[in-house]
C-alpha cells in the first residue's frame, strides 16, 4: 500500500491465496486476511470485484477461487469489521489487529 502499486496488490493477493489453497482451516480466518487487499484495493481506486477475479481466475474452479469471487464482491468490508485497524509509524501507514 505504501507504494500504491495495484500490481503489488494483485501478487499479495495471488501470495496469499496460494497459501490457502495449501493450508486453511477456515474460511473466516481467510477472509480476515483477504479484508486487507479489497481495502488496499479500494484505497488505489480499484475495483475489488476486479482484482479478486484476476486472482480467481489463475485457480480451477473450486472452493478458492469463488470465495474469491464472492469476497471481492462484497460491499462491507471494512478493516474494523475485520478486526484490524490503521496506525502510522515512521514509515508511514500500517496495519494492526485490533
Amino acid at each position: 500500500m505504501r507504494e500504491r502499486s495495484l500490481d503489488r496488490l494483485q501478487h499479495g493477493l495471488l501470495a496469499m491465496s496460494l497459501g490457502a489453497a495449501v493450508d486453511t482451516a477456515d474460511d473466516r480466518d481467510l477472509m480476515i486476511g483477504l479484508a486487507l487487499p479489497h481495502v488496499a484495493a479500494n484505497q488505489l481506486g480499484a475495483r475489488p470485484t476486479q482484482v479478486f477475479e484476476t486472482t480467481a481466475a489463475r485457480f480451477e474452479e473450486g472452493w478458492l477461487p469463488e470465495l474469491l469471487r464472492v469476497f471481492g464482491a462484497r460491499v462491507d468490508v471494512t478493516l474494523a469489521a475485520f478486526g484490524w485497524r490503521q496506525i502510522m509509524t515512521d514509515d508511514g501507514l500500517d496495519v494492526i489487529s485490533g
